[in-house]
């Protein structure tokens, strides 16, 4: 373990309903929670709730411009619905049935929705389909990389497919593993993919490398920050930690919570952790330095975990 950085907690949020999906915008810290009662939460960046809905469907997947401008949201009766910054309804779209996934470009101009049946559509900024992607196995998980425009696939089983910007496949893998999520580095360079009890596989791409890290625990989640130098893993019982781009553990901590999903901006500076009854908080990642001048000049922002 080093003390090369100090967690502090900024806030906590208590969504009152257990969450289903969550998103964070990369560059802002703005977040967006909905949950199983068909509410969809704006929270600003420093933890205070811009807006509350009631919607008329149930978010199944979310994700978030850059700057938190525009919300996508894939529901469980197939719909991809487009909203603003304040939660009024651009447009909506009746997608194919069976899908379950979700990622938007980084300046919200399209998204991707994955299909369990092996279909990728990508829609356009005006809410109309502009292509049809097959893939060999179950798009259980999709993401754009933010600054490549490529766009990663993965199956729950460990097949990756990695598409180029004009929608061509490049290269795949087989982990031959379970994996529950689907993270890119912002060039997509580097993927990450936690495998539960086989801990986190990384692929660096261009080299055809396969790493694991073995943190200890099952793990369910990861972000990772710009290049994959900064990686946050969490477990199903309520582990969470820190992690350099060698696995080195930076920081580790157990909470009482289950937790469900993680995200972290891409500057690596704070990370949200959301648990499966609906608690959300939020950590500051700081030097150590940093972290003491924070604690001296403004005790009641920050707190010492």
């Amino acid at each position: 373990m080093t003390n090369r950085i100090k967690v502090l907690k900024k806030w906590d949020y208590e969504n009152g309903a257990p969450v289903e999906c969550m998103c964070q915008a990369d560059s802002t810290g703005d977040v967006v929670v909905c949950d199983l009662l068909n509410n969809i939460a704006y929270l600003n960046s420093d933890g205070s709730l811009r807006w509350k809905k009631k919607m008329d469907y149930t978010p199944n997947s979310v994700a978030l411009s850059e700057d938190g401008a525009l919300i996508y949201i894939l529901t469980k009766n197939n719909y991809l619905v487009r909203l603003d910054r304040e939660g009024n309804e651009e447009w909506d779209l009746w997608i194919m049935k069976n899908t379950n996934t979700l990622s938007c470009m980084a300046k919200g101009q399209g998204a991707a929705v994955g299909g369990i049946q092996g279909t990728i559509q990508l829609i356009n900024s005006q809410g109309k389909r502009a292509k049809l992607l097959h893939t060999k196995e179950p798009a259980t998980f999709v993401r754009f990389a933010s600054r490549s425009g490529g766009l990663f696939v993965a199956s729950a089983m460990g097949w990756v497919g990695i598409f180029d910007k004009h929608w061509k496949l490049r290269k795949e893998y087989n982990l031959r593993r379970h994996v529950t999520k689907l993270e890119v580095t912002h060039m997509g360079r580097k993927i990450f993919l936690p495998a539960l009890k086989d801990g986190l596989a990384a692929l660096e791409v261009e080299v055809d490398d396969l790493l694991t890290y073995s943190p200890g625990f099952h793990v369910n989640s990861v972000a990772v920050d710009r290049k994959g130098e900064m990686i946050v893993i969490t477990s199903p019982d309520g582990d969470a930690a820190l992690l350099d781009s060698a696995g080195t553990q930076l920081w580790r901590r157990q909470f009482t919570h289950s937790w469900l999903h993680t995200d972290l901006t891409i500057k690596g500076d704070r990370f949200i952790l959301v648990s499966n009854k609906g608690y959300v908080k939020c950590m500051a990642i700081l030097t150590a330095k940093e972290a003491q001048k924070k604690l001296q000049d403004s005790y009641f922002e920050f707190l010492e975990i």
